[in-house]
């Protein structure tokens, strides 16, 4: 996107990080149209879109507000501006991005903002130095070496901000419904189109609500209604019977699905590799599974499951009455507990 926003530049042609944005996403997508469901593709691209709509705004109501309170004039001006600008940055990817973290990792950060902008000045140098003893170590090794231990340095004050910041615990935002996802994006795009256009809709609003009748205004909300119910007709799953064997790395996840029920057995042994998994096969709208199968209560079977039980609703679970004194098994059996799920030990001949 870069590249595309700067040949633009050297060429005296005109210049758009939208049409640089769009671009890039759409010749990816060519490519791999995979890319779409993926999650780090998504945050990227609405991380650049917050970057590109959200920070201007925010960088102008900032400053006017480093203005009113510290003056136009100064030492102190420039150093404020830069605080200010670092803050419009880190709120602006964040608030494009964080409904797609709380619906794949079910978490949201208070700190998140400051953590942000403690550890953006060392990014750059984390970047440029693996960046130089990557190319270096391909003709020298110890210049690479010694480029490798710059970038070890900005990595390790990146990681000493995180880990302190890591004693705030982050809010716990369970399974977050697509539908409220989109109404969100909906909102903020309908903001910045406001925001965008006030000088216009400042004159032009008077009029209009003595022209307007009051249907007309029903109408962008029954457009996004229209928009979801499509949506949610396209993804509606067959009478066919399908069975995927889910991609959870070292560990076992098979999804066997019919019409609208899923029996999942076992769950891998990474969190994020089922709910990855499970968001590509099962429908967006659907949160529910109606039987989940435990084949050994090892972790390769049994860590992803625990995810599961949280951000799922779990209508009955079968499982193999093994002894086992894991503390992951506790925590199984615990959560099954808490939500009263239905759970049957396996026998013979079931």
């Amino acid at each position: 996107m870069v590249s595309i926003f700067l040949t633009a530049e050297v060429l005296g042609r005109q210049r758009s990080a939208v049409t640089a944005l769009a671009l890039a996403a759409a010749v990816m997508v060519g490519i791999d149209p995979g890319l779409l469901r993926d999650a780090s593709f998504q945050m990227s691209f609405m991380a650049m879109a917050g970057l590109i709509f959200v920070f201007p705004p925010l960088q102008s109501l900032t400053r006017k507000a480093v203005g009113r309170i510290v003056g136009e004039e100064g030492a102190i001006v420039p150093i404020a501006n830069l605080i200010a600008d670092s803050f419009s940055v880190t709120l602006g990817a964040l608030a494009a991005v964080w409904p797609l973290i709380a619906y794949y990792f079910g978490i949201v950060s208070w700190v998140a903002p400051l953590v942000t902008f403690f550890a953006l000045p060392a990014l750059p140098g984390t970047i440029i130095g693996g960046a130089l003893a990557g190319g270096l170590g391909l003709v020298f090794l110890p210049a690479a070496q010694v480029a490798g231990w710059v970038a070890w340095l900005f990595a390790s004050y990146l990681l000493l901000v995180v880990r302190v910041f890591s004693i705030v615990p982050p809010v716990e935002s369970g399974p977050v419904n697509t539908a409220l996802i989109l109404a969100y994006y909906s909102a903020l795009a309908l903001v910045i189109w406001c925001g965008s256009q006030r000088k216009k809709l400042a004159e032009l609003i008077p009029g209009a609500l003595n022209s307007f009748s009051g249907v007309r205004w029903v109408v962008f909300p029954l457009t996004v209604l229209a928009v979801l119910v499509l949506v949610a007709a396209a993804t509606m799953p067959d009478d066919k019977l399908r069975v995927s064997f889910l991609d959870v790395g070292q560990g076992n996840a098979i999804l066997i699905q019919k019409g609208s029920q899923q029996v999942l057995v076992d769950g891998g042994p990474d969190p994020r590799a089922i709910s990855l998994a499970l968001g590509k096969e099962m429908p967006f709208w659907d949160r529910t599974i109606d039987l989940v199968v435990l084949t050994h209560p090892h972790a390769d079977h049994l860590t992803g499951l625990v995810t599961v039980l949280d951000r799922y609703q779990v209508k009955q679970v079968l499982y193999p009455d093994l002894a086992s004194d894991s503390p992951l098994y506790d925590e199984w059996f615990s959560i099954i507990e808490e939500k009263n799920i239905v759970h049957t030990p396996a026998r013979a001949g079931q």
